[in-house]
């Protein structure tokens, strides 16, 4: 099955399932509750979940989990200053990235800069 990962996760990022608590300031979840709600399809939930880990993994095998700590470890963004924001860090770096998901950085670029 093709699945158009953009177009899932904007489908979950706009049914707020990803920065609007606690429980959704990780794709991984937010993935869940979108499939338990009948917002995606297994398959789309299975195949974005798969992109996501992949990508992360290429960043940093040991951590393929959180967008926060990979991004931190390959480009050094200052994920400290949002120690106490969590929520913040989800809507100035989680939500940008993942709505530009198609244009997210390579791995091996030098620098990292929250897509536009």
């Amino acid at each position: 099955m093709k699945v158009d990962t953009q177009d899932v996760i904007n489908r979950v990022i706009d049914a707020g399932f990803y920065g609007t608590g606690l429980a959704t300031m990780y794709m991984c979840w937010a993935l869940v509750y979108a499939f338990d709600a009948g917002v995606i399809s297994k398959d789309e939930k299975e195949i974005t979940e798969t992109e996501i880990n992949d990508y992360l993994n290429k960043i940093n095998p040991q951590i393929v989990n959180s967008l926060r700590q990979a991004l931190y470890d390959r480009w050094n963004v200052n994920m400290y200053k949002y120690q106490n924001g969590r929520q913040r860090w989800v809507r100035e770096v989680g939500l940008p990235f993942y709505r530009n998901w198609r244009n997210r950085p390579d791995p091996s670029e030098p620098k990292f800069k929250v897509p536009q």
